[in-house]
């Protein structure tokens, strides 16, 4: 009768050692949605995604968060913020996501997609192209602080 009390404890404490492992291996990271997303082009990767901030920018009326420093490493995850994402985290946190996220570890839900990014010589597209990796926010509640 022992053994067996031994045995089920063991199994409830392994059973939920596994339960919480098995949450955590659920958010992605960074590298498995690159790899993921080129696996699976043209399709997106739904899912959650965690990555710290290493850089950001603006342009054209979004944001962009990166998991690399710099934006072109074929290993970065880019957070791509659309303007009512932009408005809605500047409420909330009082600073531009740009600059607020830097530093911080995140979890974003969403999409990752493959985006073709073509490379352009004076404004002249050349016959050259790359791909990046995008999660496309369009709401402030996709984001949290880890």
């Amino acid at each position: 009768m022992k053994n067996i009390s031994v045995l089920f404890i063991s199994t409830l404490f392994f059973s939920a050692c596994s339960h919480l492992s098995r949450d955590n291996s659920q958010l992605i990271s960074p590298m498995q949605a690159v790899e993921l997303s080129a696996a699976n082009a043209p399709k997106v990767v739904e899912g959650e995604f965690m990555l710290t901030v290493k850089s950001g920018y603006e342009k054209q009326r979004m944001a962009f968060l990166n998991s690399e420093l710099d934006h072109h490493d074929q290993r970065n995850l880019i957070i791509a913020l659309r303007p009512r994402a932009i408005k809605e985290m500047t409420e909330l946190h009082g600073e531009e996501p740009a600059n607020y996220f830097i530093g911080k570890k995140i979890k974003v839900s969403g999409e990752a997609k493959r985006v073709k990014k073509w490379v352009f010589d004076k404004r002249n597209k050349v016959n050259e192209y790359y791909y990046q990796t995008h999660i496309f926010v369009n709401s402030a509640n996709q984001v949290s602080i880890l």
